[in-house]
């Protein structure tokens, strides 16, 4: 809905001085099925097809990246930008979509990433009254959202001596070096990434956009600049984000539990309705476990590039190898996750470490 969004409407105007739009899907080379749920599809491009389709000068390229490995867009964009950051298992096709851009001689391209929070915000009817968060979230939940920080702090150190860092690739005695667990409970309340934090609707969206410390802009930037391409998103422009933020929450609900009620309205006419009111969501490289296989090779040869002392410090290869093992075991959303989570992640910030 995002990008559709921003497709139609670069194409209405550029339509009006009888220009062309180029617009780029990134799809899958594997079969999806087995790693979204009910309410999510791995491939996109039906509903991709049918906004190009509604436009008539739009230029649709389909973009499957086979000849671009996961691990390989990790070396690629580390290439460009040399520190980890996040979305490794985006990179594959993120450098893919750039390097078309640009063979097609384009000079800016636009995104919807921000849409998420800004246009296409779907609401936090758990955060729009105390009571709401019991109702909504259940008992742990409407503490988290109700109790004061210092009630709340406590109960988060005593969830801290549990294991932790389970689902992430950093090694559990780095993070007790730096007392990261201690760190975040500390922040909160100050750091709005935090689920502790909320405590308005407001503040979940600005965990999304980060006033100030989103990294999401500066990424974009060099990594388009690389290629010799502008990269801009309409959705975070400075008006729009002014706007939306000024919106009550609730006017995003929309009939019959229907979410992004505000984007689906304002596309009537712009959009197919079977994009406009399509309620299911797309998930990126759903098809990254069939990816990963298909170059086995060469992940174990980076998991052994990365099993490094320096690397050893800060990471734990033990958990990248068990998701790598467990992709090879069976393809499941789970594993799929975790591979782009825990494996590919841990892969990025190893290979930076071991950098000269």
């Amino acid at each position: 809905l995002d990008s559709g969004s921003v497709t139609a409407l670069a194409a209405r105007a550029l339509g009006e001085s009888g220009q062309r739009l180029t617009a780029f899907t990134a799809i899958p080379l594997y079969d999806t099925s087995g790693t979204v749920g009910p309410m999510r599809f791995g491939d996109e491009t039906h509903y991709a097809a049918a906004t190009a389709k509604y436009w008539p000068n739009v230029d649709h390229h389909l973009l499957d990246s086979a000849g671009i490995t996961p691990v390989e867009g990790i070396r690629r964009v580390l290439s460009v930008m040399p520190e980890p950051a996040h979305a490794a298992s985006n990179y594959f096709w993120i450098v893919d979509l750039l390097d078309q851009a640009k063979a097609h001689g384009l000079g800016t391209l636009l995104t919807g990433q921000g849409g998420n929070a800004t246009v296409s915000w779907n609401g936090a009817p758990e955060l729009r009254s105390r009571m709401a968060a019991f109702r909504k979230g259940g008992l742990k939940d409407g503490l988290r959202r109700n109790l004061p920080g210092w009630a709340l702090r406590p109960l988060m150190a005593l969830r801290a001596r549990r294991p932790q860092w389970t689902g992430a690739a950093i090694h559990p005695d780095f993070a007790r070096r730096i007392s990261l667990a201690q760190r975040r409970i500390a922040a909160m309340h100050h750091d709005i990434t935090l689920q502790e934090s909320w405590r308005r609707p407001q503040d979940k969206r600005y965990a999304i956009i980060q006033p100030g410390a989103s990294r999401i802009g500066d990424l974009w930037a060099r990594q388009g600049a690389a290629a010799g391409l502008e990269v801009r998103d309409p959705t975070l422009d400075k008006r729009v984000m002014a706007y939306t933020l000024s919106i009550p929450d609730a006017i995003f609900d929309g009939p019959d539990g229907v979410d992004r009620q505000l984007m689906r309205a304002a596309m009537a006419g712009l959009l197919s309705d079977e994009v406009r009111l399509n309620i299911r969501r797309g998930l990126q490289s759903a098809d990254l476990a069939g990816r990963l296989l298909a170059s086995g090779e060469e992940v174990e040869a980076s998991l052994v590039e990365v099993d490094a002392p320096r690397a050893n410090a800060y990471l734990d290869l033990n958990k990248l190898r068990h998701a790598w093992a467990d992709v090879r075991r069976q393809i499941t959303a789970k594993t799929t996750h975790r591979a782009g989570t825990i494996l590919l992640r841990g892969v990025l910030a190893g290979l930076y470490l071991n950098g000269d």
